[in-house]
Parts: C-alpha cells; structure tokens; sequence
C-alpha cells in the first residue's frame, strides 16, 4: 500500500498525483405527494415500498396444499419525514418567503499598521477607497414571511385533511411514481431533539379505481308479452254427482284397504 501511494505521490511530499476514492453520492431527491391538484415537497429521512403478492391454496386429502392462483396485492409506502417551523427555505411556497437583505452593524476591526514599504501603501489606497466609496456596509440575505406562520400546523393538517376526504393522488419518489394512492395513516412524534420541527410517519396504498358508464337501452316498435291481469275472486263450481259418489266409495275403505 505504501508503495502504491508513492508511486501515484499520496505517501509524502514533492510534486505527483493526488489519488482519492469517491464512493456513491449520498444526495437523495425529496419525495413529492400530488393530491387535490397540490404538488407538496417532503424532507424524508426514511423511505419504505412494500410489494406483494398473495397465493390462494387449497387443502387436499394427501400432501401439501394445492395453489391455483395469484393475486397482487396493493403497493404501500411509508414515507418518514420531518416538518420544521423554521425553514431556511420556502420549498412548496406555502407561506410567502422572499429573499430580503438586512444590514448587519459589525464593529471593524482595523489591523495593525507596521511601518513597512507594503503597508503603507496598502493603508493609502484603503483610505482613498473609504473616501471615494464610503464606508463599506455588511449585509445579510435571509428569507423573510409577510405574516407569522406554523408549518408543522399547516402541513399536518394538510396531510390529515387528504386522508379524512379519501383525496387520491401520486406518490413521486426518486426510482419510481405510484399512480392511485390513498393516505391510510398519519402518525407523528415530537422529542426533545425536534425543537419547534416534528417528525411524522405517512403511510399510503394503491386502490383500484373501478369506471362506471351508463347506456340508454332502445324502445321496443312492438308490444312483448302479455301484461298480468287481476282477475279477482273466482267463484267455485259444484261438484257432479257422480263424483261426490265416487268419493264416498273411497272412504268406506274399499280402496284404502279398510275393514270394518
């Protein structure tokens, strides 16, 4: 190794080529959630997919279970993230910042002059500079609200909201866009390490949008069938008299197999 690093000039000094390892970049693209036409950009410090499937089996008399289909289920995502109420930045543009410039009273702090050739000349040209351009000002940029707000109030809210009206929308991640997602779930948590921030757990899942269309069915140019018609109480018919006699042959038990 020793010798690798003096060949390339890493060991000691002297002119030769710096050679640094540079493993993969660690910066992650935030998330995005697209719902009732609002596009929200989330700070995520965890990001989990699930993607199963499910198999239907079938007991037999003998051996293992018989599977005669599979069904996909419904991708999840669970998304960790972290809501501060002190942005350094209006990323989703909720609440009005502008950039604004503050002048900053900072004491100067002259230097020492030394008596030297170089110094003297530098002190002159600085002090006909101050006298052709003033004094020299210290400004800051920062980013500054037209009124107070509370982002964690705000955007909380705003995820509770999508999830009570059932608001189906995208999930936008850095490898792939979910297409038809629904918030299951909002769950927070503050500490004493979250400041005025909180971080929350969303949990989202796919659903099957079903299409319901409606068509006009055509009159028939003929009547079809026949319409039912009450007919009322039907008066009963008298019995002949040869069947009333037949009938009471029957019950002296000559065809029933009666003795007396």
């Amino acid at each position: 190794m020793a010798d690798l690093l003096s060949r390339f000039g890493g060991g000691g000094g002297g002119s030769g080529h710096n050679v640094r390892a540079r493993g993969p970049s660690k910066k992650k693209e935030p998330a995005t959630l697209v719902f009732d036409g609002t596009t929200y950009k989330l700070f995520v410090t965890n990001e989990q997919s699930e993607h199963t499937s499910s198999v239907v089996d079938h007991a037999v008399e003998e051996g293992a279970n018989v599977s005669d289909h599979v069904r996909t289920e419904p991708d999840r995502v669970t998304l960790q993230i972290f809501i501060s109420n002190t942005p350094v930045r209006d990323t989703n543009g909720f609440y009005g910042m502008a950039v604004a410039g503050i002048e900053l009273k900072v004491p100067r702090k002259e230097k020492a002059l030394y008596p030297t050739p170089g110094s003297l000349t530098s002190a002159a040209f600085d002090a006909i500079s101050s006298a052709i351009e003033g004094p020299e000002e210290w400004k800051a940029l920062v980013l500054q609200s037209s009124q107070p707000f509370n982002a964690v109030k705000h955007e909380i809210g705003l995820l509770l909201d999508w999830k009570e009206r059932g608001i189906v929308g995208d999930v936008v991640l850095e490898h792939r866009t979910y297409r038809s997602m629904v918030i299951t779930g909002v769950s927070t948590s503050k500490t004493g390490d979250t400041g005025d921030g909180i971080e929350a757990t969303i949990e989202l899942r796919k659903i099957r949008l079903v299409e319901v269309t409606s068509t006009t069915l055509p009159i028939p140019s003929e009547t079809r069938g026949h319409t039912m018609k009450a007919k009322g109480r039907q008066p009963t018919e008298a019995l002949p008299e040869a069947r009333k006699k037949s009938t009471a042959k029957v019950l002296e038990g000559g065809h029933l197999g009666l003795r007396r």
